[in-house]
């Protein structure tokens, strides 16, 4: 009778053992998974109110430069963002702050971010859900794909996706500076409810698209209250079609 027992044991363990191995492990969620990583402690920078921006273009194989097109930004009573204008006050996108929720309407269409409790957007009618970590976005997740943002513990976007990296100067971001291609616009047009900014402005950019890669390298000229008041752009590529210099005149 002991041998009977003992020998069902065996078997009942063998077939348990065999059971756990083959079952495939739980995958960790986002919410696990960003939790996981480590806090990001950069000193939160105040973003100056750019009223205009002028940007000219000269193509290395151009004679003459672009025209140079001007934009206008202005703000609500309490600071942020309202909307953006060419010169001939065409609104190339605008804001609506209610409650806990964001309306975007950027070139004729609308998106409808909701917000959380800390003000930060988790979700829009475009079906994209957002992850934060210290405030800095790090996860995306649309329909199509994800899309993870790399931030070092100065609070600098290193690297998003595989086709996109960032180096940096000892310069505080106060422009909102966010440049996520190498074509204009090289600047955001957004408050922090998609998270923070980078702390501080960048030194260089690479891109990889469609077989092309394309390198960005950035100067600044500040005024005399320490305002950044020109970014130039120096952008060299693989093929050399769009290679040039940009010049962005910012106005307070």
């Amino acid at each position: 009778m002991k041998t009977q027992l003992l020998t069902l044991l065996i078997i009942s363990s063998a077939l348990i053992s065999c059971k756990d191995e083959g079952e495939p492990q739980a995958e960790i969620s986002i919410e696990d998974e960003i939790a996981q990583l480590p806090e990001i402690e950069a000193d939160r920078i105040e973003q100056h109110q750019i009223k205009t921006i002028k940007i000219s273009t000269q193509l290395k194989d151009a004679s003459t430069e672009t025209p140079i097109q001007e934009l206008k930004l202005e703000y609500t009573s309490n600071g942020k963002l309202a909307s953006v204008k060419r010169q001939n006050e065409e609104v190339i996108s605008s804001y609506d702050y209610t409650g806990n929720s964001v309306s975007n309407l950027k070139n004729g269409i609308q998106t409808i971010y909701q917000l959380d409790n800390s003000g930060l957007g988790v979700s829009d009618t475009k079906n994209t859900q957002y992850y934060y970590k210290s405030g800095f976005l790090v996860r995306t997740v649309s329909l199509a794909d994800i899309t993870e943002y790399i931030y070092n513990q100065d609070g600098n976007l290193t690297s998003y996706g595989p086709n996109a990296s960032f180096t940096y100067t000892n310069l505080k971001n106060t422009i909102r500076q966010e440049v996520f291609g190498p074509m204009t616009f090289h600047s955001t047009f957004r408050e922090d409810f998609l998270g923070r900014f980078s702390t501080n402005l960048l030194e260089t950019a690479s891109f990889r698209e469609d077989g092309i890669n394309y390198s960005l390298q950035f100067s600044y000229t500040l005024d005399n209250t320490g305002r950044v008041s020109q970014m130039v752009i120096t952008r060299t590529s693989t093929d050399g079609i769009v290679d040039g210099v940009i010049t962005y005149d910012l106005g307070y």
